[in-house]
């Protein structure tokens, strides 16, 4: 104790902070050895990284021989200088690990919290050192004691001093490569970045197509080397083909972009896309034509870049991205094809998609008030790729959505679909769930004069006259609106005489009305074969066909919203098969002015899709007539005024009869032809109708 203190007398701060260095050293050295193996990043390989760890050593030996030997003090500014040393190779290494730190990624691999803890140590024990020399490490009186008597110490102290120098150098060492297992890996070999998956990752993991092995990185094309660089635009043009596909072939990268324009007052986007392939070409849409090209992804110097040649001259010199996650490249697409526009293209190497999700941009439990509209304008309908990385889809209208009806209270879904391209056999989907909350309103029922009262089976409820408001109570204030009479529910109560409209507050609303439930005014006169037939409705559910002696019954129901019903034929009750054979699977009616009802041999389909996408806000409606080779289809549009189209077209129409798909126009009727665009459409969601349901009255 004694001697402990005879030593530790007459040192100053200067002294203990650089015993205080040494100590931090030998940890940090350890730590070092024991980390830097899975902490350095990439860029570290063949810049010896260990030198780190060997400074440090150096450093703390130098400092021992500067606390041990006073006469040779100076021997710390050599150890400073090894810090030093350390510290500058570690500033060099980190900034790879700081960049992926900051845009959120993990391209370089390394831990960046393992090398700040590095640096962050490097930085006390140079900056603590630099200290020491201007604090002194003696009092003064000590320091001249040494200057004037030379203080050298003997044989055995050096060798004690040498002999402690070394193990702290050998245990430091030893221990740290021990426990960082390092004796096998000598020098510092890149590893491929440990990626951390997050949540939305996780949930795709699964879903990851192992039997996807084409690697996109793999490929290469020299600039002055590239098979197509002597190629005429028209060698490549047929290389290439029409085809955006090119299922015999690999996508490298893939690229998608959109342009705003404006028609007849409506602002939509145009979408633009091109693929990279694996045989060096490209090809794309823009403006609804196609380009071609090829590109490369070396320069002739075989530094990396990424290059579209044109066929048009209108290159495109890509820019890599920084910070993002999806989006490896970006460019500006400017062709002749759109006017001159320039569109902002963003590229990705490319995998399959394996899935969607939607986001719907908050964490709470998705509610909406009843009869409220979903407001769906947060969301966002992202898509995963093979690679597990995902974005939102570019063009919303790719997303096929089945919504919610607002007057159903509870829990229902909400569905969104998508497929990555046309001929994808399944499509992806996702589901989240919405909470319509309870119908809180009070209904006032008021009628005019001449609302219809006398009904028949044929007949369907004609809401005209009728108007129904809503009230409730929102913010301490009533607010009152008007309803759609399609929105509520009736059923007709033939007992009472009376249509009862079924309330969603659970309340009832009656309204009295005749029946005639009498079969003459329920026949609907046809011919079967060339002959004489009728179809009585027995009841809503039920009718009764007669021809040539024979009868047969079946199950019907009724579609339509007003006037005439149109009745689809269901399944035999009894009676004649060949009767039952014979009848159309839906038909309609008309009524002449003796009221007698007759077969009609037209058919009528509404569809929301619209034909005019700017200015249509009716559906379109489909007319099926004599000719089964070809179709009516009428709408509205409003643009300076009301405009009745009609188009005559051959069509495909799908296996349930849910969607038709409009081919080349026949006849543009009355249209001066400018529909023409309008082929090549799809009308989906078909719901039979009334001919009454059409926006104008026709002539075929």
């Amino acid at each position: 104790m004694n001697q402990l203190k005879e030593y530790l007398k007459n040192k100053s701060i200067g002294f203990y902070i650089v015993v205080c260095d040494i100590l931090l050293a030998i940890v940090l050295g350890i730590v070092f050895f024991a980390t830097y193996q899975n902490s350095m990043a990439n860029n570290a390989a063949g810049q010896v990284p260990e030198l780190i760890g060997w400074f440090v050593f150096i450093g703390a030996v130098l400092d021992v021989v500067t606390i041990v030997l006073a006469k040779y003090k100076f021997v710390h500014i050599l150890a400073l200088a090894a810090y030093c040393v350390a510290l500058a190779h570690e500033v060099y290494l980190i900034p790879n690990l700081i960049a992926d730190m900051v845009n959120d990624v993990h391209y370089q691999g390394g831990d960046f919290g393992t090398n700040l803890f590095y640096l962050i140590s490097l930085l006390l024990i140079t900056i603590s050192g630099v200290v020491a020399i201007f604090l002194g490490l003696y009092t003064k009186e000590k320091e001249q004691e040494i200057e004037e008597e030379g203080l050298m110490p003997n044989k055995n102290d050096i060798i004690k001093i040498a002999c402690s120098a070394a193990s702290v150098l050998v245990i430091g060492l030893v221990a740290g490569i021990s426990l960082g297992n390092a004796s096998s890996h000598p020098s510092f070999v890149a590893k491929d970045p440990v990626v951390e998956l997050d949540d939305i990752q996780k949930k795709f993991a699964d879903k990851v197509d192992k039997n996807y092995t084409f690697d996109p990185k793999s490929v290469i094309y020299k600039e002055d080397t590239h098979p197509y660089l002597k190629a005429t635009p028209a060698q490549i043009q047929a290389n290439v083909s029409n085809d955006l596909h090119r299922f015999n072939h690999y996508k490298v990268y893939e690229f998608e972009g959109k342009y705003n324009e404006a028609y007849q007052g409506n602002f939509t986007y145009t979408y633009s896309y091109i693929y990279l392939w694996e045989d060096g070409l490209y090809n794309g849409s823009a403006n609804g034509n196609t380009i071609y090209g090829y590109w490369y992804n070396r320069n002739a110097e075989g530094e990396p870049c990424l290059v579209m040649k044109a066929t048009d001259g209108n290159d495109m010199v890509c820019e890599a991205t920084k910070g993002d996650k999806y989006y490896d490249y970006f460019t500006d697409l400017k062709t002749s094809l759109n006017g001159g526009r320039a569109c902002k293209m963003n590229g990705f190497l490319y995998t399959p998609a394996i899935g969607i999700y939607i986001d719907t941009g908050s964490s709470e439990d998705q509610k909406v008030d009843f009869m409220d509209n979903l407001n769906r304008s947060s969301w966002k309908v992202m898509e995963v790729r093979n690679d597990l990385r995902y974005s939102a889809i570019l063009n919303p209208d790719q997303i096929q959505w089945q919504d919610i009806d607002n007057m159903l209270v509870g829990d229902q879904k909400v569905t969104a679909s998508w497929k990555e391209y046309a001929d994808q056999e399944e499509a992806f989907t996702d589901t989240v769930m919405v909470n319509v909350g309870e119908d809180k309103g009070v209904y006032n029922f008021s009628y005019a004069d001449g609302v219809k009262k006398n009904y028949r089976y044929v007949d369907l409820f004609d809401p005209t006259g009728i108007t129904v408001r809503r009230t409730i109570t929102k913010d301490g204030a009533d607010v009152t609106k008007e309803m759609e009479m399609s929105k509520i529910a009736y059923h007709f109560d033939f007992e009472n005489g009376n249509i009862v409209f079924d309330l969603t507050n659970g309340k009832k609303e009656n309204l009295a009305v005749t029946f005639d439930t009498s079969e003459a005014s329920n026949t609907i006169h046809t011919t079967i074969n060339d002959k004489e037939a009728s179809i009585v409705l027995t009841s809503l559910t039920t009718a009764k066909v007669t021809c040539d002696g024979k009868t047969a019954t079946f199950k019907v129901t009724l579609t339509g919203t007003k006037g005439l019903a149109t009745i689809n034929v269901g399944e035999k009750i009894s009676g004649e098969d060949d009767l039952i054979a014979a009848l159309p699977s839906s038909f309609g009616m008309e009524e002449n002015e003796s009221h007698e009802l007759a077969l009609t041999s037209e058919k009528f389909y509404r569809s929301s899709t619209k034909m005019n996408p700017y200015s249509q806000s009716t559906d379109s409606f489909v007319i099926f007539a004599s000719d089964p080779a070809t179709v009516f289809v009428i709408w509205q549009f409003d643009y300076q005024g009301i405009h009745n189209e009609k188009l005559k077209l051959s069509y495909t129409l799908n296996d349930d009869a849910s969607s038709i798909a409009l081919k080349a126009v026949v006849d543009g009727i009355d249209t001066e032809n400018q529909w023409q665009w309008c082929s090549n459409k799809t009308l989906n969601g078909l719901k039979p109708c009334a001919k009454s349901d059409l926006p104008f009255d026709y002539t075929l």
